[in-house]
């Protein structure tokens, strides 16, 4: 669901988290709340060592189980680019928030959005740059591995498949990002425009044949995201198409296919005036 604030948002790389992870609700049946018999307790003391603890939610994701090989390669390939990538848009908002106070509100919610995504794969970064802590890692992986030492390759084959999948991966790592996430156009109107081109295709096929996103369990969240009212701005959109195009050339030259493709033999900022974007 997209979700925007019409409240301006402090813009700065450094604000912290203004919420706690947790949300609470009440319900009612017929107009009054409901009496459970069932029910996770509040504890006014909090767990005592060696309880047994059962915590309910949503949790993040964890890298923990990522191998040392993957490590490696989210160190030397994946991060540095995605860092760039945020750095960049980051840089393009403040840059187009500086125009005025309905511009720097406009771009607040996706401000406020990236500096908290780069502040946390910053910290990632820094931790993969700790020779110790990848050092532990290997030394993890060969305890699971029953400590085999290096000459004897057959116990670590699930860790060579995955060292070979990251070369492999590294080969259309850019390919995959620019197109699939969207880095070539960072643009909530390219994310809808996409949708409906695949729900196109996906829809006349059973669910259980769909890509996930499109089966009938997530349909309703998705068309509620597609048609939502929320304002979508052309002037900050284009501002991120701008930025996003940009992106792309610099770190494919203007001769590779791809860019050519996009770009279609315009610069970025001549490339994003070209498209219609509504009022």
């Amino acid at each position: 669901m997209r979700l925007r604030s019409s409240a301006a948002i402090p813009i700065t790389s450094n604000t912290p988290a203004t919420n706690l992870d947790v949300a609470f609700f009440r319900a009612y049946d017929n107009g009054r709340p409901v009496q459970t018999e069932h029910f996770f307790p509040w504890s006014a003391t909090g767990p005592n060592e060696n309880d047994l603890v059962f915590v309910t939610g949503h949790p993040g994701t964890t890298n923990r189980l990522e191998t040392h090989a993957k490590l490696i390669h989210r160190r030397d390939v994946t991060l540095p680019f995605t860092l760039a990538r945020l750095r960049m848009m980051e840089a393009a908002l403040e840059q187009y928030s500086a125009r005025g106070p309905e511009q720097r509100r406009q771009a607040g919610m996706d401000i406020h959005r990236i500096a908290n995504a780069r502040k946390a794969l910053s910290g990632q970064y820094q931790g993969l740059l700790d020779p110790a802590i990848l050092e532990t890692k290997r030394q993890q992986d060969e305890a699971i591995a029953g400590g085999a030492p290096d000459g004897d390759r057959a116990r670590f084959k699930p860790w060579t498949h995955i060292a070979g999948i990251q070369d492999k991966f590294g080969q259309f790592e850019k390919d995959y990002y620019f197109l699939e996430r969207g880095d070539a156009l960072s643009s909530d109107l390219f994310g809808i425009a996409r949708h409906l081109v695949r729900l196109s295709a996906e829809l006349p096929k059973p669910s259980s044949e769909r890509l996930r996103e499109y089966r009938d369990s997530n349909l309703e969240s998705l068309k509620f995201s597609l048609f939502s009212p929320a304002p979508i701005y052309p002037a900050l959109e284009r501002a991120k198409i701008v930025a996003s195009l940009t992106f792309l050339a610099e770190n494919y030259g203007g001769d590779h296919a791809l860019a050519k493709l996009i770009l279609d033999g315009k610069a970025p900022a001549a490339r994003a005036r070209n498209w219609s974007l509504p009022n």
